[in-house]
């Protein structure tokens, strides 16, 4: 009887190292891919934000920057931030408790995204996605560190090329009217940005709160299903606002797909929740 509880205790401690040794695993490559994208970051010290560089944008737009806090400093040029939240990885499944760390390069966009889903306490599979210089990647792994599957092309680098255009709100000047960035009006609190990199190019609708902050977006985005891969409308949606180094971010944000039924009637279908836990900025 003895043996059979030692045995019985040791096998959830061995799954939880096994496990570990895993996590270990994917968040040593998104490190390396950071560093990497860190190193060729161009930098733009001394580059001063001004109301000259806020000319010729939509109100709202304008607004937005100066409710973030951008006029009066440098541009920020490398990003790593840190969340917790939940994520509705399979429609009609309850949401998996995630975590993880998101590093971006701001002035040649590119991102890589370490996630961690909770199986259960102690127990836990990994994810890494990444866009840079026109190509995506995504990487799911089981515990232990083991690949399940690799994902590439046209329609997964586009998918997180708009990733990218969306989670960039989390680095507000990287938005700011560019050689990729342009803003165009649209109708009421709304306008539309638009961002081009290495042969990949996207669009946003921005709706902005009276205050100037950022209610939410709407884009197409490649989403895969039992058939492959289908645009479909996504939206984000930002809250609580708070200051990180003297801007004002979102320090909630939440996703979904807007899809439509068997009826051809939208729903929306909720995908991630997150809360921003500590970023910093480097200029």
């Amino acid at each position: 009887m003895k043996k059979i509880v030692i045995v019985l205790l040791f096998i959830p401690v061995a799954a939880i190292m096994y496990s570990s040794v895993g996590n270990k695993k994917f968040h040593d490559e998104s490190a390396l891919i950071a560093a990497e994208m860190r190193r060729g970051t161009e930098r733009r010290s001394g580059e001063v934000i001004t109301e000259n560089d806020l000319k010729g944008l939509p109100g709202p737009a304008a607004d937005f920057f100066r409710f973030s806090g951008v006029v009066g400093k440098k541009r920020i040029s490398y990003a790593g931030i840190s969340y917790e939240g939940s994520c509705l990885y399979k429609e009609g499944n309850p949401p998996v408790p995630v975590s993880g760390e998101y590093f971006f390069a701001t002035v040649k966009p590119g991102f890589v995204r370490d996630i961690k889903f909770r199986i259960f306490p102690g127990f836990y599979a990994m994810a890494t996605d990444s866009y840079s210089g026109g190509k995506g990647r995504l990487l799911t792994g089981g515990p232990g560190g083991f690949t399940i599957a690799e994902s590439s092309g046209p329609e997964v680098t586009h998918g997180l090329f708009m990733r990218y255009l969306s989670d960039a709100l989390l680095v507000p000047t990287s938005l700011l009217p560019s050689s990729s960035v342009r803003w165009e009006k649209s109708a009421g609190n709304t306008a539309s940005v638009w961002l081009s990199d290495s042969g990949q190019n996207g669009a946003a609708i921005v709706k902005f709160n009276n205050d100037g902050s950022i209610d939410n977006v709407l884009m197409l985005r490649y989403r895969s299903g039992n058939d492959g891969y289908k645009l479909e409308k996504w939206s984000g949606k930002y809250a609580d606002y708070t200051n990180i180094d003297g801007f004002r971010v979102p320090g909630y944000m939440e996703t979904a797909w807007i899809v439509l039924d068997g009826h051809m009637r939208e729903k929306t279908v909720p995908c991630e929740k997150f809360i921003i836990k500590q970023a910093h900025y480097e200029y």
